[in-house]
């Protein structure tokens, strides 16, 4: 409810990932479900902002959600201030235009009406260790905000992370299972992807990279535990073309034709190159891009269990299959990669078989040294050998050929037609 907003191409669009921040959506989209829910459930007269005189006995009870349901209330009528130039006024700054809006969001916020126009009309920034107050236009208030709501938006949605996860976490655990989901890639129609489109994007990268690398390269960390000799792949070197030094390094000098003094190397060499160090406040990048680091070292301690979401088209409609869009996902996806690995790679033990028994077998399926290979805890086939023994097997199943004759049949016919 809070984290889920309708898209362009899913109307329940997930709209976060874990340890990530929350934007709005563009205009155009509808957005967060929790502020359609406010404006829905409560009667006129609660949702014109009137209060009962009475407090009922139960509200002490529900304080936190009384005050969480009044932010979200406070972000929908930021959307409803309007700002103007009144040039009655000495200054240059934006103004109110409704000053009932104004009073009754300070009001939900807990601060003065004038502290709150203050915060909208006016920007202080630091220049050289110097505050400075910039007077905001009517634009650049409307953009203030806009920042104003989102970054309570944020913080809502961090208390409320928060809350849930000090009511149902315990220390006294032994084992878990996580479950990591992200929005998928973004790319905006008709103009570019904003700092928020590109963390989800560098995030869902993130994610491919790992999701590869667990399934290709971790295997070779466990035949080296089990002491395996792995056949390296040799490089692809291309035929010689005869030609030498077809690429080089072209000398130059330092010379120039400008007043200005020639650099030498030397004294470049004398130079003293300092690389600028931030030892300043994290900006929102860095702080993301180390959460997904805490992530992923987390995950990397786990067992993995992963999902691939196919979308079997872009219109939302039930029981219809595009082609061309499910192809382009399996492909970003790697998953015809993914299939192959999974059916060359297939384990297979009997515990307590004694390398004696192993090797009398690999003779007599008159097999080479290299193609059963026994480790430390299990026995690795080549994947020729276990392709062979697949097909021997198959092969002698009456039940699998008649199947297989059948498909072909079907293939052939429709191919027919």
């Amino acid at each position: 409810m809070f984290g889920n907003a309708c898209s362009l191409f899913n109307p329940n669009a997930s709209r976060l990932g874990k340890y990530t921040e929350l934007q709005f959506t563009e205009r155009g989209k509808h957005n967060f479900h929790i502020f359609y829910y406010l404006i829905a459930g409560p009667s006129p007269e609660r949702s014109t902002g009137a209060r009962p005189n009475a407090i009922r006995a139960n509200d002490a009870h529900r304080f936190e959600q009384l005050k969480a349901c009044q932010v979200v209330a406070a972000i929908l009528h930021l959307g409803n201030l309007e700002f103007t130039i009144n040039r009655s006024r000495d200054v240059d700054a934006a103004v109110m235009r409704n000053i009932d809006t104004l009073a009754l969001i300070a009001e939900s916020l807990g601060v003065q009406p004038s502290a709150l126009e203050n915060a909208l009309s006016y920007k202080t920034k630091l220049v050289k260790k110097e505050l400075c107050t910039v007077f905001l236009d009517s634009d650049g208030a409307s953009d203030n905000r806009n920042d104003l709501a989102k970054t309570l938006y944020s913080l809502l949605f961090a208390w409320l992370n928060e809350h849930i996860n000090q009511r149902l976490c315990r220390d006294d655990f032994n084992t878990f299972i996580g479950l990591f989901d992200l929005p998928g890639p973004q790319n905006m129609t008709g103009r570019s992807n904003s700092l928020d489109q590109f963390c989800i994007n560098f995030a869902n990268e993130q994610l491919h990279h790992f999701v590869q690398q667990r399934l290709f390269e971790l295997h070779v960390d466990e035949y080296q535990s089990e002491v395996a000799a792995q056949q390296p792949v040799k490089p692809m070197r291309a035929p010689s073309t005869g030609r030498k030094n077809t690429i080089r390094c072209m000398p130059h000098d330092n010379t120039t034709t400008s007043t200005a003094p020639t650099i030498t190397e030397e004294e470049r060499k004398d130079e003293d190159v300092t690389t600028p160090q931030n030892t300043g406040t994290p900006c929102v990048t860095g702080k993301f891009c180390a959460a997904l680091d805490t992530l992923f070292d987390t995950l990397g301690d786990t067992q993995n269990w992963f999902v691939f979401c196919i979308n079997p088209n872009d219109s939302q409609l039930p029981n219809q299959l595009e082609e061309r869009s499910v192809k382009g996902q399996v492909r970003s996806a790697g998953l015809v990669e993914v299939a192959k690995w999974g059916g060359s790679n297939v384990q297979g033990g009997r515990d307590g078989t004694p390398a004696e028994q192993i090797e009398r077998m690999r003779v007599a399926l008159g097999l080479g040294e290299t193609d059963v290979v026994l480790g430390q805890h299990k026995v690795f086939l080549s994947q020729a050998t276990f392709h062979a023994m697949e097909d021997y097997l198959r092969a002698a199943d009456v039940e699998e050929q008649k199947h297989n004759w059948m498909c072909e049949a079907e293939v052939e016919a429709s191919l027919d037609v």
